[in-house]
């Protein structure tokens, strides 16, 4: 993981933001193609860890929310954050190297204000 893309996103959840339970978070990955059939054999995804602050990460064992390889154009991973600051890294996958080049565009969907 130490050599795939890698991002910080940090979320400041207080209190008054929604219920005890916490806020919705949602990460798009969206697979960019240029022909039909192009990158059927691409399985990405996008895992979340919280231990490392935000820093990078070079291993799954400590993965808060593993996400699911998909071949699929879009990849959607979804988690509740309690109140408080949180300082989560990002860390995108490919479950084989592709061959040829993958583009890609990450999107972040929050109902509080949020840093990448």
């Amino acid at each position: 993981l130490g050599h795939n893309p890698q991002f910080s996103l940090s979320v400041e959840v207080k209190r008054e933001h929604g219920a005890a339970r916490g806020v919705a978070v949602w990460l798009l990955l969206t697979r960019h193609t240029v022909s039909k059939g192009s990158g059927d054999q691409v399985f990405l995804t996008v895992h979340v860890f919280k231990e490392r602050g935000g820093f990078r990460v070079y291993h799954l064992e400590k993965c808060w929310m593993q996400g699911v390889y998909s071949n699929r154009p879009h990849c959607l991973a979804k988690f509740d954050l309690s109140p408080g600051s949180h300082k989560l890294t990002l860390a995108l996958a490919q479950y084989k190297p592709a061959s040829e080049q993958v583009d890609y565009t990450l999107d972040v969907y929050s109902m509080v204000p949020f840093k990448l």
